[in-house]
């Protein structure tokens, strides 16, 4: 089990709650728009800072953490974009 709760909805239900808000958006757009919030809230904070979570022993050198927040930013960026 993972070491947190997540009060959020399911994907599927997300999804749902964001065609019902959005209802004149496409399914590209909706993916888009899920798949954004997806990594922005749940990968790339474990990316930031895999010891928060206990992937890593120890913190990752100030080196290793820019290289993080760089590989974060690009994940992010990427999942913002229509493919």
């Amino acid at each position: 089990a993972p070491p947190f709760r997540c009060s959020c909805p399911s994907p599927p239900a997300r999804l749902q709650l964001a065609r019902a808000r959005f209802a004149d958006a496409t399914d590209e757009q909706i993916y888009t728009l899920v798949g954004g919030f997806v990594f922005l809230r749940y990968i790339n904070p474990v990316v930031v800072a895999p010891e928060s979570l206990k992937l890593i022993s120890t913190a990752p050198s100030r080196q290793m953490r820019r290289a993080c927040l760089l590989l974060a930013k690009m994940l992010q960026a990427r999942s913002n974009t229509a493919a």
